[in-house]
């Protein structure tokens, strides 16, 4: 049987999806770009820095930030709320 590779990215995406509120993963902009199903640029220059996104739990650089997972799985879906 011939075995399935799939790309870093998908890997990740498989990973993320099970995420939940409770989860304290720490996640990164790459990691919030495949969450938020949008750019880098859009989740780094927008996305992060509104009043209400979950503050950065650990600040490598400013290109390189971590955050909780559970807290921005509740940002993301108190917005899908929002949108209904």
């Amino acid at each position: 049987m011939e075995q399935i590779k799939l790309s870093k990215s998908a890997e990740r995406s498989i990973v993320l999806s099970q995420l939940t509120e409770n989860s304290s993963m720490l996640i990164n902009f790459d990691d919030l770009v495949l969450l938020l199903g949008c750019g880098y640029d859009t989740v780094q220059d927008s996305i992060s820095k509104k009043p209400d996104f979950p503050s950065a739990v650990e600040e490598v650089n400013k290109k390189n930030k971590l955050f909780r997972s559970g807290d921005v799985i509740k940002w993301i879906k108190r917005h899908s709320a929002k949108k209904k």
